[in-house]
């Protein structure tokens, strides 16, 4: 009897790790993105791309032959209401495009990514005596 409750247990275990394998493989959208465009650390070409859910805020980007881009952590994001139709939402930051969302189809909440900001870096001299101490600012 233990065995059979062993085996119960583990087939269903096998089935389950499918299934969740295979939710976390489905597109949750695909683009076909005409500019250049930035995400995460890395850049990009204009082309078709998918997006798929790794975890639940673990997405990746794969190319249009299916190959893999890149992985990147999100966070979610709502609105009121449902988007109709997927989105990639970019934000334009000197004629580069970065993007920034994510909406699925029909969903009232997406991702965005964590995009990582400019740093202002402040480098400073130490003064010399009897002369002030200068700062060179570095950075946008």
């Amino acid at each position: 009897m233990k065995q059979i409750a062993a085996k119960v247990v583990l087939l269903m275990t096998f089935v389950f790790g499918l299934t969740v394998a295979g939710y976390s493989q489905q597109p949750l959208l695909k683009a076909d993105v005409p500019f250049d465009f930035t995400a995460g650390a890395k850049s990009f070409p204009a082309g078709q791309y998918q997006v798929i859910r790794i975890s639940p805020q673990v997405l990746s980007l794969r190319g249009e032959d299916n190959s893999f881009v890149t992985t990147f952590v999100t966070e979610p994001v709502s609105m009121s209401m449902s988007h109709n139709n997927p989105k990639l939402r970019f934000k334009n930051v000197g004629g580069q495009y970065i993007l920034t969302e994510i909406w699925p189809e029909n969903a009232s909440s997406g991702y965005e990514l964590l995009v990582t900001k400019p740093l202002n870096i402040i480098a400073q001299t130490p003064s010399v005596e009897g002369q002030p101490l200068t700062s060179t600012y570095v950075g946008k």
